[in-house]
């Protein structure tokens, strides 16, 4: 076989046929017929490996490049029945540090039936209860869905907002009262987040974290410490650079 030939072959054939080419000086010198069986079971044994590796490397599972999380704000987490006080769908694309926003509760006003989006009678639910949500009103019928779910309180949302350098990081109105000032504080809190995210960058940001996730009577999540770590370290990765956008006001 001239080395002609061997140019042409794909680079994982030309590294098999090369060790068998210097093989071969040997085994031709014994047995001509020996040589030329070498030769043939050491060329298809080179295309079974390598098909082999073609189709286990097809057959790795491809990362999701999206990761929705649905975040909820309670009165009191410790709470059996708390008043919500915001629920947002948090589209994520960490990659490359996108964010985009929609807002389940308070409801804009001119999307759905506008129930939530008028004054109406607070809403109860059990915080520490996660699966409770998927089956809530408020979120039944949307058709959305979500990898992770995070409750939190006003004590836990002010030890993150603290976090933030702001003069207007309150969360005053009250959702069932004023669901649409409501709704226009919790933007602009959402804003000040993704603006100043860069501030985030800091180890003892990331203690300050895990002491709640850590911490029930303020914040119940499915995300174990271990996997928020791993979020954080794709947010590092970028210096908390994030963009955020919000599709439902365009």
């Amino acid at each position: 076989m001239g080395d002609w030939y061997l140019a042409r072959l794909p680079v994982d054939y030309l590294d098999i046929l090369m060790i068998v080419k210097r093989a071969s000086q040997i085994a031709e010198k014994i047995n001509p017929a020996l040589f030329r069986a070498f030769m043939i079971i050491g060329f298809l044994t080179g295309i079974f490996i390598a098909s082999l590796s073609a189709s286990a490397a097809s057959s790795q599972p491809t990362s999701k490049p999206q990761q929705n999380f649905l975040i909820a704000l309670v009165e009191n987490a410790q709470d059996e029945n708390s008043p919500v006080l915001a629920i947002w769908l948090a589209a994520t694309y960490l990659e490359v540090g996108e964010v985009s926003w929609m807002p389940i509760y308070p409801q804009p006003l001119g999307q759905g039936k506008d129930l939530f989006a008028e004054s109406h009678d607070p809403i109860l639910i059990s915080p520490q209860n996660l699966d409770v949500w998927l089956s809530h009103d408020l979120l039944r019928d949307q058709g959305m869905w979500w990898d992770e779910i995070i409750v939190l309180d006003r004590i836990a949302l002010a030890t993150l907002t603290n976090i933030i350098p702001s003069d207007n990081s309150s969360h005053s109105a009250s959702t069932w009262t004023e669901p649409q000032t409501a709704l226009y504080q919790q933007v602009q809190l959402i804003q000040q987040f993704c603006e100043q995210s860069a501030v985030f960058n800091n180890p003892s940001v990331l203690d300050q974290f895990l002491l709640l996730i850590s911490n029930p009577s303020k914040l119940h999540t499915t995300l174990s410490s271990f996997e928020f770590i791993t979020l954080w370290d794709k947010l590092a990765s970028r210096q908390f650079e994030l963009s955020c956008n919000h599709p439902w006001a365009d």
